[in-house]
């Protein structure tokens, strides 16, 4: 296997196991995280998150601290960070009880927003150590991630969509946030009408942070619509509020 396909399944498997922001609470496996988000700032830096443990085997897991950034398709990158620190960093949790753990911020606000992800890693627990010898296979693993934001004095929210062309059948665009804090796109929406008004094409894009500063490229092909397609309406669905784009189909955008 190619280091190229290892790199696609690596950033699929992390995309899979990233809590996601309209999931209340966070379920993995058998165990429930709450919240599933996490707003840290300079009057309340520190905070507790639960971990309840709905399996009838003890749960083992390491609690690890990562700065966060997306790359440009909305990808999370993450980094080892000593900007917050996580007590307890190894934690058992009995069948059906809950633990918690303390979660505080070790540095200064700044004028933007910082962002950060504390991974849940489920490590083997006794009994398995003990059984696989009896009972070889593969053993999956959850990691869940929860996003920790240390907000600034003064939020700015100011997220765009922008740059949208049509060529090679291919619609293209980007959502920029020029705002200090993160906007939590709900989704994208692409549509493409006739020279009659009607509707010949629609996909909806799902949506993702976009953290402050950074820049999210989306795009669509429209196949064999795209010899009908006049115009194309971008319609954009966050929490900054409703954006829409307008442009006219240029000739030869099919090509």
């Amino acid at each position: 296997m190619s280091s190229a396909q290892l790199k696609g399944i690596a950033a699929i498997t992390l995309a899979a196991l990233t809590v996601c922001a309209s999931c209340i609470p966070a379920v993995a496996g058998a165990f429930n995280v709450k919240p599933i988000r996490v707003f840290l700032s300079k009057d309340g830096s520190s905070t507790v998150v639960t971990i309840e443990n709905q399996d009838q085997n003890v749960l083992r897991l390491q609690v690890r601290a990562y700065a966060w950034t997306n790359d440009s398709h909305g990808q999370p990158v993450l980094a080892p960070t000593d900007d917050l620190i996580v007590f307890p960093t190894l934690v058992d949790v009995n069948p059906m009880e809950h633990r918690s753990i303390r979660i505080g911020y070790n540095g200064a606000p700044g004028t933007k927003e910082l962002t950060y992800r504390i991974a849940l890693d489920e490590m083997p627990s006794l009994e398995s150590q003990i059984s696989k010898y009896h009972a070889p296979g593969l053993q999956v693993r959850t990691r869940v991630t929860i996003p920790v934001f240390f907000t600034p004095m003064v939020a700015n929210p100011d997220a765009k969509v922008s740059d949208v062309t049509v060529s090679h059948s291919t619609v293209r665009g980007k959502v920029v946030n020029n705002g200090n804090v993160h906007a939590t796109v709900s989704n994208i929406e692409i549509s493409g009408r006739d020279a009659g008004g009607g509707k010949v094409f629609d996909k909806q894009i799902n949506g993702w942070y976009v953290l402050a500063g950074e820049t999210w490229n989306f795009e669509a092909n429209l196949g064999r619509a795209c010899a009908k397609v006049r115009t194309i309406d971008v319609t954009m669905q966050s929490d900054v509020g409703r954006v829409q784009r307008t442009l006219e189909a240029p000739a030869g955008a099919c090509r």
